[in-house]
């Protein structure tokens, strides 16, 4: 099977299980059309550069998904990985599934998105508790959390633009 050096998990098992064959690089995968080759290589210096990536990756999602996208040190994206599928309202989430995708990647930090397939660009309290254990877990392994998207139809959130709640989390 043909490899790219893109990376597109569809769980955190084909993170382990990619990892695991070691004549491939961690971040291949099928070659073909998939979401991250069009957002590998980009850099990501502002809101609206996350938004777009986070736009890409989650754009065919009709339920909820949430995706972390990989940074290396020079905040370009390396990979992506999609973490989870819910249902319209909710999508259940683990940081270990998080940090295992960042670990096994040799990302520098993180940036978590999500869709809100119900048209609210607010993040929940549930969006911001766990935007806070990650943020933390982060700071703990030198894997730093730079933001959380939540994307619409429409519009989009940096929850890091939230700058008074974003601070208190440190």
């Amino acid at each position: 099977m043909a490899r790219t050096r893109t990376q597109y998990w569809t769980s955190i098992v084909d993170v382990i299980a990619v990892k695991r064959d070691t004549h491939r690089h961690p971040l291949t995968v099928a070659e073909g059309s998939d979401p991250v080759s069009e957002v590998t290589g980009l850099t990501v210096t502002t809101a609206k550069d996350a938004e777009a990536a986070a736009r890409t990756l989650l754009a065919p999602l009709a339920c909820e998904g949430v995706v972390v996208i990989l940074l290396d040190n020079g905040n370009k994206i390396m990979g992506a990985a999609r973490l989870a599928l819910g249902v319209s309202n909710q999508c259940a989430i683990y940081p270990r599934n998080i940090f295992a995708a960042a670990i096994l990647s040799g990302a520098s930090s993180i940036i978590l998105a999500h869709n809100h397939p119900g048209n609210s660009r607010h993040p929940s309290n549930a969006d911001w508790n766990l935007t806070e254990k990650i943020f933390k877990i982060g700071h703990a392994m030198d894997i730093p959390l730079l933001d959380h998207i939540v994307i619409t139809d429409d519009s989009c959130t940096s929850m890091r633009e939230d700058t008074s709640r974003w601070l208190s989390m440190r």
